[in-house]
């Protein structure tokens, strides 16, 4: 299986090792050039039944607020897409909790002036090797400096992101993830505290 393709034709005619024999007993089937297949559907199930109830995506915000998207602002999350995945799984939940708090703990001045628009944060993330985060960098700030703060600290809450691809290391030694975080606050009527 490890031999280069384009000696299958030589690799077909010489005599199977043991335990590719007790492969072949046990039932495992293989494809046209000469891979195992797996069926993964009990993986699926138990991964789905480890997730019930999860969700990334914020239902449990009230409707006055949409978090809108956090996308990666290169190509490389189409290429590297698991590693994004539960890049986000780590992080969305932790962010969508600091907007609640920042939103609640909005004075006058700020409620009125956060209400129906777009808030967007534009962050760079420098992970090492291991996927340790090293630094954060604001590289456009929203106007609502809670709303940056909660983008940057999702990521330092989850600090480290498992087996990240070694191809993303870049000549300075780290990963740089380039993130956008928009949080559109639309309140139906602005009442006001006191």
């Amino acid at each position: 299986m490890t031999e280069n393709r384009s000696n299958q034709g030589s690799a077909q005619n010489q005599k199977h090792s043991p335990s590719e024999k007790s492969t072949a007993k046990r039932g495992e089937e293989k494809d046209k050039d000469g891979y195992r297949t797996v069926d993964i559907s009990k993986e699926l199930q138990e991964m789905n039944r480890f997730n019930e109830g999860m969700s990334t995506i914020g239902e449990s915000m009230p409707r006055d607020v949409k978090v809108g998207s956090f996308t990666a602002l290169n190509t490389d999350r189409y290429l590297f897409y698991t590693f994004y995945a539960r890049m986000e799984e780590l992080i969305r939940f932790r962010w969508e909790t600091r907007v609640q708090q920042a939103i609640n703990n909005f004075d006058n001045n700020t409620l009125s002036l956060a209400g129906n628009r777009n808030w967007v944060t534009h962050v760079e993330f420098l992970l090492d090797k291991n996927g340790f985060l090293r630094s954060a960098l604001v590289m456009k700030e929203s106007g609502i400096k809670s709303f940056d703060a909660a983008a940057v600290n999702a990521f330092k809450d989850a600090r480290v992101f498992p087996n990240p691809p070694q191809e993303m290391v870049q000549d300075d030694g780290f990963i740089h993830i380039k993130f956008s975080f928009t949080v559109n606050y639309n309140p139906p009527v602005l009442v006001n505290r006191n």
